[in-house]
């Protein structure tokens, strides 16, 4: 790994990021529907919106680790990959093995020599997924969605071009915190909502003060936890694993975004 620079002496993560063309701008779209004569009219979730990490987003990700002492290394065509346009598509299950897309963009873009070693990010129009990509079922491969009602309704009207890079830099330290070992079965706020229904009334996750956490992630709230918040916090920093990423699993962690937003 030296010439990616690894250092023994120091705790590091390595990212690979791929990005989706461009998505086409239409208004509209016409669905014909088996067995009826008129076609459907409905609102078009094709945008025109970039799918780009962008640097400033980057920067804030590597600062975040950095105050923690590890170094976050992410190679966008800087370190001899990375910064591919890939097809746009946003086919249902873009992220699911062996059938989705992304699955042949892990397969296809991402060197069999940088796994076990890189993270694989691709920034796609629809879903935000870690999940495994082959059958190694590591959790290696992680996905951010870029449209523009997801950064409007999940990341609290972030469709300026300041709010967007913050927002993309709090997606991937989402996505990434699965990576690292944090999940629902294991911490009960990850991936929560007290929207969710289906929460009892006397909800206890305002406590668990991390990006992990969905009411947190809404409000743009951009660091893990460090456990000092209350009975129902969890010390995020103090319990990240970095070799999660190279250990089997069968779970999928995300929500289907590109079927909602």
């Amino acid at each position: 790994m030296e010439k990616w620079l690894a250092n023994p002496y120091y705790k590091e993560i390595y990212i690979e990021v791929d990005e989706m063309e461009k998505a086409p701008f239409r208004l509209f779209e016409i669905i014909k529907e088996e067995g009826k004569i008129l076609p459907r009219i409905k609102r078009s979730r094709l945008d025109g919106w970039d799918h780009v990490f962008w640097e400033e987003s980057q920067q804030m990700l590597m600062e975040r680790f950095n105050d923690h002492g590890i170094t976050v290394h992410i190679d966008d065509g800087c370190m001899g990959g990375g910064r591919d346009k890939l097809p746009f598509s946003q086919s249902p299950g873009a992220h699911m093995f062996p059938e989705g897309v992304v699955a042949g963009f892990y397969n296809n873009n991402f060197s069999e020599e940088r796994k076990g070693i890189f993270r694989y990010l691709v920034v796609i129009h629809g879903g935000g997924w870690c999940n495994s990509q082959d059958d190694t079922n590591r959790l290696d491969c992680m996905t951010v969605p870029s449209n523009k009602k997801f950064f409007e309704t999940q990341l609290d009207l972030a469709i300026t071009p300041r709010t967007k890079r913050i927002g993309r830099a709090i997606q991937v330290m989402h996505e990434l915190g699965h990576s690292l070992g944090f999940f629902r079965k294991d911490i009960g706020g990850v991936d929560n909502s007290s929207k969710n229904f289906r929460d009892p009334p006397d909800y206890p996750w305002h406590d668990y003060v991390s990006v992990m956490n969905y009411d947190y992630f809404r409000q743009r709230y951009f660091d893990y936890s460090d456990g000092s918040h209350g009975e129902y916090d969890h010390d995020d920093w103090s319990n990240i694993d970095l070799t999660n990423f190279e250990k089997p699993h069968d779970e999928i962690y995300g929500i289907d975004w590109e079927r909602k937003y």
